[in-house]
């Protein structure tokens, strides 16, 4: 071992020797090409590039070591077959870069060659409708929904252009809300680029009556989440678990429209969240019946200093972690 270490030695000296620093290809290098300049590729579809390194003449440089890489998510490069694929529709870019030792001294000078790289999406090739409700019931609104597909999977950059064969039956939107008008039958049918799908839809007469929310009057402070559940009753008082409950809210107060969310939580339950306090009404309807529940939303308490009352180290490398308040079930608030 000892005598290794001398002809180590050697053959580093000689490798770092100008001489050897002479030979080196990248030294000769002023411009890289990606070739061809801009490429055009469907998802999924491969094109092969050429990347060439070129002396002050225009002459390629054989021997020069060239990095290359595609610069985002749109296409994919193999560097050992040069071959790029495109991923998800949209515009990017393949690079090729050629690291040239400065002349004096260490450091390092850059050439790039650029390509551009244009994914467009695959052709829709099938239409399916997801949700359509039926029966719907006179004077109610609901929604469709349809996904397109191509050969290579969902497509979701496209939205269906959506059309009824009766508006006066049904009539549904561009963005596929729809509303019964009266009873009879008709045909839904979603378009995308030229391939669509179609669905019958009956309305029928709304049998809904009258409808109990729970909790009739709700309370709580701005930013709780409070939920309601709503059953539609019949005459006779029988529910009526067909029927697709429209949540709407207002604020009966000064509050303004944007000081609060609802969202519908299936067919008959909603959530709402007041961002500040005062009065709302929160209403559940099916057609023409309808009912209120009145909430009262109070301000939350005033903020108070966290006091750090210990701690401890998160394992696993990681060099931070996650801060949690919540509610607990004495309504206290907690941090952990």
């Amino acid at each position: 071992m000892t005598r290794a270490v001398p002809f180590l030695v050697l053959l580093a000296a000689a490798a770092a020797s100008p001489a050897a620093a002479q030979d080196n290809p990248d030294r000769k290098v002023v411009r890289v090409e990606v070739r061809p300049a801009e490429l055009r590729l469907a998802v999924g579809q491969r094109a092969t590039v050429e990347i060439v390194a070129l002396d002050a003449e225009g002459n390629p440089v054989p021997g020069a070591f060239i990095q290359a890489f595609a610069n985002g998510a749109e296409a994919s490069f193999d560097l050992a077959t040069y071959q790029v694929e495109g991923m998800v529709p949209g515009k990017t870019t393949v690079v090729g870069r050629v690291r040239r030792p400065t002349s004096e001294g260490p450091g390092f000078e850059n050439f790039y060659g650029v390509a551009d790289v244009y994914v467009s999406p695959r052709p829709v090739t099938r239409v399916e409708i997801t949700r359509a409700r039926k029966p719907l019931f006179a004077g109610t609104r609901s929604r469709v929904e349809a996904v397109a597909y191509s050969d290579a999977g969902p497509r979701d950059d496209v939205r269906p252009v959506w059309w009824s064969s009766d508006s006066g039956v049904v009539a549904v939107g561009s963005d596929g809300s729809v509303r019964a008008h009266m009873a009879g039958r008709a045909t839904l049918t979603a378009d995308v680029e030229g391939v669509d799908a179609s669905v019958e839809v009956e309305v029928v007469a709304n049998p809904v009556q009258r409808l109990v929310v729970t909790p009739a009057n709700g309370g709580g402070r701005v930013g709780d989440v409070l939920r309601f559940n709503a059953t539609a009753l019949d005459g006779r008082g029988d529910a009526v678990t067909a029927a697709e409950v429209d949540w709407t809210w207002r604020a009966t107060e000064e509050q303004g429209s944007g000081t609060g969310w609802l969202e519908a939580e299936g067919d008959h339950d909603a959530a709402f969240v007041a961002y500040a306090p005062g009065r709302y009404r929160v209403t559940a309807s099916v057609g023409g019946a309808w009912t209120d529940a009145e909430v009262i939303v109070t301000p939350r308490p005033d903020r108070r200093t966290v006091e750090l009352i210990g701690h401890g180290v998160v394992p696993g490398g990681h060099s931070t972690s996650d801060f949690w308040v919540f509610e607990g079930r004495d309504g206290r608030d907690y941090a952990y």
